[in-house]
């Protein structure tokens, strides 16, 4: 089990923690919709392709991973290492996020608590990097979310 915090109360940059060790940080970009990961000192870049194109995940500029933002439905559609998985939120009423893989549930990521912007992520059986880039985007539609109902009141 990991857990995201956000460094400072105020700021879109999360430490990633396990067992209280830290891990990597997450960094938001100047743009919402782009940032970096920083695993064991190396910098793996989020960017999006145009403006409406998937996001694309790269280590030393080289994509290893894509996903496909579908809003409405709050869930991403997402291509690594030749596999098609598919990350959604787990019913209307919850900020719950469910990795799956051919209707198989793989793995979760969910808010500490009901007003918390911590997270518990908890996706065995892939590597470091993917697992955040997978936050990243369970994050970006948390922010999305919080954005449209600031907006609305």
């Amino acid at each position: 089990m990991l857990e995201a915090v956000p460094r400072h109360w105020y700021s879109n940059t999360y430490v990633i923690l396990q067992d209280g060790q830290e891990l990597a940080e997450i960094r938001r970009g100047l743009l919402r919709e782009q940032g970096s990961i920083v695993v064991e000192g190396q910098a793996c870049t989020i960017r999006r392709a145009g403006l409406t194109g998937p996001f694309l995940y790269e280590v030393d500029g080289a994509p290893l991973a894509q996903a496909m933002s579908h809003s409405v439905r709050r869930r991403f559609e997402i291509d690594y290492a030749g596999q098609r998985y598919s990350l959604r939120a787990q019913s209307l009423w919850t900020r719950t996020f469910l990795l799956e893989r051919n209707g198989e549930v793989l793995g979760t990521i969910r808010p500490r608590s009901l007003w918390s912007r911590r997270a518990i992520i908890e996706i065995p059986g892939f590597p470091l990097p993917i697992v955040l880039f997978f936050f990243w985007l369970v994050m970006i539609q948390w922010q999305r979310e919080q954005a449209a109902t600031a907006s609305g009141a």
